[in-house]
């Protein structure tokens, strides 16, 4: 069996239809669903995502638990949300690839286009604090295909931003 397939049988169950009508309700704002295992959640929303019709966050128990989840969703607007903190090796460092993925899904929502979308996190990463919009607008450096921009006055700019300046990038910042 292939694994559309089985999304597809999951969307036609009718706990499925249950679970769709009560989402729907604008005034249920949490659902707890009980006695599934594994895969058996991500794989019901995911034959339910087009059809919910908003925003949907999950908050799983830690960051295993919500990357399995995360993988297992098969939807192309489903996003993951970590710490963007590494908590066991490092203590209290940031980690760069989770800052990433962290601006990719605030981006998806602030430039939501009428899409449902499925945002996977942890309680941890929820309780982290966010940059303001308005932070990030004094902050950004727009620029467009064909646009010719002064080097030096570039380079004052990310100064200013606390770039630092390397032989070769690889992590955010530099």
């Amino acid at each position: 069996m292939k694994f559309d397939e089985l999304v597809d049988l999951y969307g036609h169950l009718p706990q499925a239809s249950a679970l769709l009508k009560t989402l729907k309700d604008k005034n249920v704002r949490d659902v707890v669903l009980e006695g599934l295992v594994g895969s058996s959640v991500p794989i019901l929303f995911s034959s339910l995502a087009k059809q919910i019709g908003r925003t949907v966050v999950f908050i799983l128990d830690d960051a295993d638990a919500a990357g399995y989840f995360y993988n297992d969703l098969s939807v192309p607007k489903a996003y993951y949300f970590p710490s963007a903190y590494r908590r066991a090796v490092k203590y209290g460092q940031r980690d760069a690839a989770n800052e990433i993925s962290r601006t990719e899904t605030l981006t998806a929502v602030a430039n939501q286009d009428g899409d449902a979308l499925m945002i996977v996190t942890t309680p941890q990463a929820v309780a982290e604090l966010v940059v303001s919009q308005r932070h990030l607008d004094e902050r950004r450096i727009l620029l467009k295909t064909s646009q010719t921009i002064d080097i030096t006055d570039l380079g004052h700019r990310l100064r200013d931003l606390n770039f630092a300046e390397v032989d070769y990038v690889y992590e955010p910042g530099q």
